[in-house]
């Protein structure tokens, strides 16, 4: 999943990411799965508050294709 959306962030915002800030958001977004993927929409309200760009439906969406996917 956390491959999934720095994909998502890569190709949504046009940004390169360099070594330092690729591991940076990496290390948030796995801490996020693994700690708040406990209900239906947690997850996708804690990744919209921490990163200031990422709109909640977005994101959400990115999450349950993941879901939806992998499982």
């Amino acid at each position: 999943m956390t491959n999934k959306i720095m994909d998502y962030l890569q190709d949504t915002f046009n940004c390169e990411f360099n070594h330092f800030t690729y591991n940076t958001f990496k290390n948030m977004i796995d801490y996020a799965v693994n700690n708040f993927n406990n209900s239906k929409n947690q997850l996708a309200y804690y990744l919209s508050d921490i990163i200031n760009e990422v709109e909640f439906e977005e994101i959400k969406q990115v999450i349950e294709e993941c879901e939806n996917n992998e499982f």
